[in-house]
């Protein structure tokens, strides 16, 4: 089940209309909870994954598995469309080729400031891609961390009241491979120079208090160089508040599900840049589900 919606995600991020993901998914959704929430977000998107019962099975299974977002997914699938009579079968063999690992970036980049220098790229990943995201990182949660600045670690801090799951490679699979590698090509920067990708959850209430993404001098830095890009990957939308709100020229942003923002933490001269200090806003109702990526200056070493 596993594998069987792992290709299924990457045949999604080269073209979400495959009609190859359907009939790959026919089992997973009801074995899997992250190919079960796939499967209920390609129905809610208007891509009918499978046939009635197997969406029916899909909630079952995610409110067995107290999936944090089946309530809402329940309520959405009220009046998403739905496929009558199961998908052929397919052979995984033949569906591969187009399974790749380094999907390309589909959406135009836009700039929304200067200083700090800010892209958007809108409706990069496909809703049934976010909603496999907080899937496969919503059992890894704990509390949210800042950087040590005295022993170069990272440490609990009031600054910071959202939970986070750092997904480092062995909580990887192939998806999440190529996700990082789509978000590496939206943030312009190489792909090994990437931290891990982090999931964030934020509850109403929740917020991360203004501060700058840079880390100090010290071991780390030189190991690896610098946090010279930051990329967020807005996961969800059905939330209230939680902006990403840059200080210095006043911009708040609200990305829609899908979006991939990029902002540089330093300047040309690869100082930290004081424009970039930001804030996530509190959320004021619903819950806010967001992915997090830093670029370094150099490869990033762990």
């Amino acid at each position: 089940a596993a594998a069987r919606r792992e290709i299924a995600c990457l045949l999604a991020m080269n073209d979400a209309d495959n009609p190859d993901i359907a009939a790959l998914l026919a089992d997973a959704g009801r074995r899997d909870p992250v190919a079960a929430a796939f499967i209920v977000a390609r129905a809610i998107a208007g891509r009918p994954a499978q046939d009635d019962a197997l969406l029916d099975d899909c909630l079952a299974l995610l409110q067995k598995a107290r999936y944090p977002r089946a309530g809402r997914l329940q309520t959405e699938t009220k009046s998403a469309a739905r496929a009558h009579g199961a998908a052929a079968p397919v052979d995984c063999r033949k569906a591969l080729p187009a399974a790749i690992l380094s999907p390309p970036l589909l959406s135009k980049t836009e700039r929304l400031s200067a200083a700090p220098d800010i892209t958007i790229c809108r409706a990069a990943i496909a809703p049934e891609i976010c909603e496999y995201v907080i899937a496969h990182a919503a059992s890894r949660l704990g509390p949210s961390l800042v950087y040590d600045p005295v022993n170069g670690g990272m440490m609990r801090d009031p600054l910071r009241t959202s939970a986070t799951a750092s997904l480092s490679p062995i909580d990887q699979d192939l998806a999440l491979i190529a996700l990082n590698r789509l978000i590496a090509k939206a943030a312009d920067c190489p792909e090994e120079q990437g931290e891990f990708l982090s999931v964030l959850h934020y509850s109403p209430g929740q917020q991360y208090r203004p501060h700058f993404d840079c880390i100090p001098a010290g071991p780390d830095l030189d190991r690896s160089g610098q946090r010279i890009k930051t990329a967020l990957l807005f996961l969800n939308d059905d939330y209230e508040g939680g902006e990403t709100h840059f200080l210095a020229p006043d911009l708040k942003v609200r990305g829609g599900r899908g979006d991939i923002l990029v902002f540089s933490n330093v300047n040309a001269n690869g100082a930290p840049d004081r424009s970039s200090r930001h804030a996530g806003l509190a959320v004021t109702a619903g819950e806010k589900w967001l992915g997090s990526k830093w670029f370094r200056g150099k490869k990033f070493e762990f």
